[in-house]
């Protein structure tokens, strides 16, 4: 199995996560499988990521895990995407499912079967509606 390092930098985006040199490797994270979308941060600072090795990362703007939630099912191309309650909302492609997940936790909401491979990222209405392409 391959493994893939996540490294993020810090750029000069201000000091709200201890940025102290623009561009320097703050800390990274060994998820157990590709990572090959963006990532998604909660209001927290919190960084969402999905990875092909059936797993939903929640880490701490230190780069210490928060959680991490197995939907029993790789991760596509999408990204997640994080509502104003904070619900972490991800597409799967193996088993055509949208996951609405609790940051506090990871623990799965509730997930909902589409027609297809689920293969964008969610988006999210002004009143709460959430829109997912399928193909």
């Amino acid at each position: 199995m391959d493994f893939l390092a996540i490294t993020f930098l810090i750029c000069s985006l201000g000091r709200a996560y201890g940025a102290t040199v623009p561009g320097t490797v703050k800390w990274s994270y060994t998820t157990g499988g590709w990572v090959t979308y963006a990532a998604a941060i909660g209001a927290d600072g919190t960084i969402y990521i999905g990875s092909d090795d059936q797993k939903l990362y929640a880490i701490n703007p230190d780069g210490s895990i928060k959680w991490s939630c197995t939907t029993g099912t790789g991760f596509g191309s999408a990204s997640p995407v994080v509502a104003s309650d904070g619900t972490i909302y991800v597409g799967s492609t193996n088993d055509h499912k949208l996951y609405a997940v609790n940051p506090t936790d990871g623990i799965i909401k509730w997930s909902y079967t589409t027609e297809g491979t689920v293969d964008s990222s969610p988006a999210i209405a002004f009143d709460g509606t959430i829109y997912v392409g399928v193909v």
